[in-house]
C-alpha cells in the first residue's frame, strides 16, 4: 500500500508540473514591460525610448502610474489576462498617451483619469494623436475631457474602443480619411463624437452611442464629406447635429435610431 501511495503521489506531482507548464506565462505576469526579443524595462516610457522602428512592446497586467510619448513607429499592446491599466493622477493638464509619429499601434488598455486624486477641472485625454495611419484598437477610456483627441491626422482607424464618462468621447479637427467605426460611446456628457474644424471625407460606422448628451457633432463650414452611416443611436438627448456651416454637407445613412 506504501508503495502504490507514493508512485501516486509522484504521478500527482508530474502531472502538476505539465498543467504548470502548459500556461500560457503571458497570463503569469503582472507590471511587466519588455521589448519583443529585447528584454524587460522598468516602465513604459524606458521601453519605448530604448525601441527601435517598427518593434512591439508588450505590457502586462497591473496598474501603471505614466504618461506616455511615443515619437517613434512602433506597437503597444497590451498584454496578459486582463487589460493593463493607466492611470493619470496629475496635476496639471496632460495626456495619457501622446503619439506625434506615424503607423503606430495601441491595442489592449484601459485608461483613466483618477479624479480621486487629481483636479477634475483639469484637461485630460486619453490618447491624443497628431499624426497618421496609427491603429487604436480594443481600449477602454474612462472620466477624461477627451478619450481620444485628433489635431492634424489622417488614415487612423480608430475601432473597438469604449469611451465612457467622459466630456467627449472623440474630438477630432484637421483630420481627414479616418476611419471610427465599431466603437462604444456612452455616458460622455457633452459629445460622444465630435467632428470639428477641418474634418473632412472621414468614415463613421457600426458604432454604439448610448446616454449621450450629444452623440454626433458635426461643425463649422469646413467640416464636409463626411459619411456617418450604419451607426445605432439609443437614449442620447440629440443623435446627429449639424450645425455652424455643416449643415447638408455630409452624407448621413443608414442609421438605427432607439429612443
Amino acid at each position: 500500500m506504501k508503495k502504490i501511495a507514493v508512485v501516486s503521489t509522484i504521478l500527482l506531482l508530474l502531472l502538476s508540473t505539465m498543467i504548470i507548464g502548459c500556461l500560457d506565462t503571458n497570463e503569469l505576469k503582472t507590471n511587466v514591460i519588455e521589448i519583443e526579443g529585447k528584454g524587460e524595462y522598468s516602465s513604459i516610457q524606458n521601453a519605448i525610448d530604448n525601441s527601435s522602428k517598427g518593434d512591439t512592446i508588450y505590457v502586462y497586467d497591473g496598474s501603471y502610474y505614466e504618461t506616455i510619448v511615443i515619437n517613434k513607429s512602433i506597437k503597444l499592446i497590451g498584454a496578459g489576462k486582463e487589460k493593463p491599466i493607466l492611470i493619470y493622477n496629475k496635476n496639471i493638464d496632460g495626456s495619457i498617451i501622446f503619439v506625434n509619429s506615424n503607423d503606430c499601434k495601441i491595442e489592449g488598455f484601459k485608461l483613466i483619469f483618477d479624479i480621486n486624486q487629481s483636479d477634475n477641472k483639469l484637461t485630460v485625454t486619453g490618447i491624443s494623436i497628431s499624426s497618421s495611419n496609427n491603429k487604436i484598437l480594443n481600449n477602454t477610456i474612462l472620466n477624461a475631457k477627451y478619450g481620444i483627441q485628433m489635431l492634424n491626422s489622417e488614415e487612423n482607424i480608430i475601432s473597438y474602443n469604449e469611451f465612457k464618462n467622459n466630456t467627449d468621447g472623440i474630438e477630432a479637427h484637421k483630420d481627414y480619411y479616418n476611419n471610427i467605426s465599431n466603437n462604444n460611446f456612452s455616458n460622455n456628457t457633452r459629445f460622444g463624437l465630435y467632428l470639428g474644424y477641418e474634418s473632412q471625407h472621414n468614415k463613421v460606422s457600426y458604432n454604439y452611442f448610448y446616454n449621450n448628451d450629444e452623440a454626433i457633432l458635426l461643425s463649422k463650414e469646413t467640416t464636409f464629406s463626411n459619411e456617418i452611416s450604419q451607426n445605432k443611436f439609443i437614449k442620447n438627448n440629440q443623435e446627429i447635429n449639424e450645425c455652424c456651416g455643416a449643415e447638408g454637407k455630409n452624407t448621413i445613412v443608414n442609421n438605427i435610431y432607439n429612443k
